[in-house]
């Protein structure tokens, strides 16, 4: 007989100690990289490369077939290592070894003069699809009217660092957006100071920025 257990708010165990904050991170370089389409909700993916095929850092691997505009690119310039497919040929996950740090350019000129070129340029940059809809977290539809983005300035995983700790001396990269004359329908979201690090990822949605219609 199973027990059906209702929670309707989270639990604070109570432990001693907290998450350091301060940042320590050894960059290693790594052999290959993979990208699994099931990590983009709602897309269904049709291949641009095939095995061999050499590719830039931010070159489209493969995009959807309901969107074809919807592109999600290469995080590492190298050769296309291996398609790997399931059941009915599934695309499992596409593997890139990594050679050189070559990257696909684009150009960022007037971009946030007008909501139709920044969207145009997050969906060649790959970056539409990293953000998720609500209320189902799948990949937006680019013809769809969006009323606000949100962005996520922290991580609600358990024990992870605060954002504001990632987030210093980076700042500048935010200004743009924030400074576009469509910023009123552009929230950022960062975690309010003076909160102690277990306060501040607490009660907090998981998962890429969203938007809403």
């Amino acid at each position: 007989m199973s027990i059906g257990i209702k929670i309707k708010k989270g639990l604070d165990l109570p432990i001693a100690g907290t998450v350091a904050d301060t940042l320590s991170i050894t960059v290693k370089p790594t052999p290959s990289v993979a990208i699994n389409p099931d990590d983009f909700i709602g897309l269904v993916p049709k291949m641009e490369v095939r095995e061999g095929d050499a590719v830039l850092a931010g070159q489209p691997l493969f995009h959807d077939k309901r969107h074809e505009e919807i592109k999600v690119v290469s995080p590492a310039a190298g050769k296309v290592k291996a398609v790997v497919r399931g059941e009915r040929r599934k695309i499992l996950r596409v593997e890139v070894e990594v050679a050189g740090n070559e990257a696909k350019q684009l150009s960022v000129e007037d971009v946030f003069s007008s909501p139709v070129k920044a969207k145009s340029l997050l969906l060649e940059s790959g970056l539409w699809a990293m953000m998720s809809q609500r209320p189902y977290a799948v990949v937006p539809d680019p013809s769809a009217e969006i009323r606000d983005i949100f962005v996520t300035g922290f991580d609600s995983s358990p024990l992870a660092v605060a954002q504001t700790e990632r987030q210093t001396g980076h700042s500048r990269r935010c200004a743009p957006a924030r400074d576009a004359h469509f910023r009123e329908n552009i929230h950022f979201m960062p975690p309010r100071p003076g909160l102690p690090p277990d306060r501040r990822r607490r009660n907090c949605n998981r998962g890429r920025p969203s938007s809403g219609r």
